[in-house]
């Protein structure tokens, strides 16, 4: 299924962008796109595949998610806390400013 959806995408955004610029080509008499108008097409039928798609994507990520939760496999148990740091912060300069300094 994930490589259906990554796949998609790309067809979608071709899907779109062809005919955009096919329209853009006839608006301008046949001539062809310039850089503007092209980064423009692009931009527009990046939007309108993501908008498309993202749902399928989210919904794609939720069931591996839910799968590795029914194999006791926890996103959580990826995660290891950092280890206590033995330095501690020193007292405040009386004079003040500067940066704070470590005792280590």
């Amino acid at each position: 299924m994930a490589f259906l959806v990554l796949g998609l995408k790309n067809a979608a955004q071709f899907a779109v962008y062809e005919p955009t610029k096919r329209w853009q080509i006839n608006r301008n008499g046949g001539g062809a796109l310039t850089p503007g108008q092209a980064f423009v097409h692009g931009a527009f039928s990046r939007l309108v595949s993501d908008t498309v798609l993202f749902p399928a994507r989210r919904a794609k990520v939720l069931q591996q998610q839910a799968l590795k939760d029914d194999k006791g496999d926890s996103k959580a148990s990826m995660v290891r806390p950092l280890p206590a740091s033995p330095c501690t912060p020193a007292p405040p300069n009386p004079a003040g400013g500067g940066m704070p300094s470590w005792a280590c």
